[in-house]
């Protein structure tokens, strides 16, 4: 039966629904239930609480964990009582609890600190109960498409079941901006009649992006393009994840017949091999080009960073390639000044921060948006 097929003992898991909660009531409420309280296994158990201090939070539990113990995830804080629908993602894997909110990893739900391994018994499937009942208490919880993976779904991958699901939800957008009337109206408290709330000729999505690019094309050493871009109120672009690495990909294959080399936001140029980004962003990701020869740091003169582009790949590693992400889009380490070669970047990609949709004026400057 259905019991049999569900994540058993210690075995990764992905847990994935939509809810919507009306109200911001004083029970506790446990949303997801699965196995039982036998023992040598248990149970894993996902439950909305009340807390005077934050509001409503998410707490995931195991009951007991391989050692006997209670093992409880640290909470996942939010506003869940606004009527919208939020897309939740739990994952389990070797000890560790993540938590996702409408695609994106909450960062003030970090995973455990020490690596207890769960138990979960093949039992029974639960959905809502409270567990201290309030006579006063109008919530309305509503769960809707309910999963359980026996894997571990990675951040990508729960991203794109987000963004697919949620267009699919076909919410009413009366302005078109791009943003549902409910998100504007609950969330981000901008008008959804008007595509441009605070009137500052950008539209109130381009404003919530988090990061708006383009391609500056010119002749510029790393440095120049580094001082243009904040000339014109940006930064050499920084990608930082796989998935802002994909968008950019399908920005540039849509521009471009053939992708171009172009500066990027990050140099070594401090401490040969250390790689910072210009924003400061942490350097947790990486792109180089897939045969494992770069960076390279050629003559000890290469501290900057370019997208290495299709006509550089194909000069000087003439492999035929057809592996485009791979190769045309992957990152080399270059000079700073490169002229009358086929790795010579024709401008750099420059990415604007986000601005407030209710501030026509974000930074102060004098200038609007």
């Amino acid at each position: 039966g259905l019991n049999d097929l569900l994540p058993r003992g210690d075995s990764p898991r992905t847990v994935m629904f939509w809810m919507r909660k009306t109200e911001c009531g004083n029970a506790d409420i446990t949303l997801l239930h699965f196995g039982d309280n036998s023992k040598p296994r248990g149970s894993m158990n996902i439950r909305l609480r009340p807390c005077a201090e934050w509001g409503d939070y998410m707490t995931t539990s195991f009951v007991p964990d391989l050692e006997g113990n209670h093992k409880y995830s640290d909470a996942l804080e939010g506003d869940f009582y606004g009527g919208l629908w939020s897309h939740i993602a739990i994952t389990y894997s070797k000890g560790i609890v993540r938590a996702y909110c409408n695609g994106s990893a909450v960062k003030n739900y970090p995973p455990s600190s020490k690596a207890q391994r769960a138990d979960t018994a093949s039992a029974e499937v639960a959905l809502g109960w409270v567990m201290s009942s309030d006579e006063n208490d109008d919530t309305v919880i509503c769960l809707d498409e309910v999963r359980m993976f026996s894997s571990l779904l990675n951040a990508r991958k729960i991203k794109l079941i987000y963004e697919n699901e949620f267009s699919e939800r076909g919410e009413s957008d009366t302005d078109g901006d791009g943003l549902s009337d409910s998100h504007e109206i609950f969330l981000l408290k901008t008008n959804p009649d008007l595509a441009d709330t605070d009137d500052d000729g950008l539209t109130d999505l381009f404003e919530l992006q988090d990061g708006v690019f383009g391609v500056v094309e010119g002749s510029y050493t790393w440095h120049e393009a580094h001082s243009d871009a904040h000339k014109r109120g940006g930064h050499l672009a920084t990608i930082t994840s796989e998935f802002e690495n994909l968008v950019l990909f399908d920005f540039l294959k849509n521009k471009y017949n053939k992708i171009p080399c172009l500066w990027l936001g990050a140099t070594d140029e401090k401490k040969e091999g250390r790689w910072t980004w210009v924003t400061g962003e942490p350097w947790n990701y990486n792109n180089w080009i897939k045969n494992g020869l770069e960076p390279s740091n050629h003559d000890q003169k290469e501290h900057y960073l370019q997208i290495y582009g299709a006509t550089a790949y194909d000069t000087y590693y003439s492999t035929g390639s057809t592996y485009v992400y791979g190769t045309h889009f992957g990152w080399n380490d270059n000079i700073a000044k490169v002229t009358g070669r086929a790795d010579t970047p024709i401008g750099y990609l420059i990415e604007f921060p986000k601005s407030d949709p209710l501030d026509p004026d974000s930074d102060d400057d004098g200038y609007t948006d």
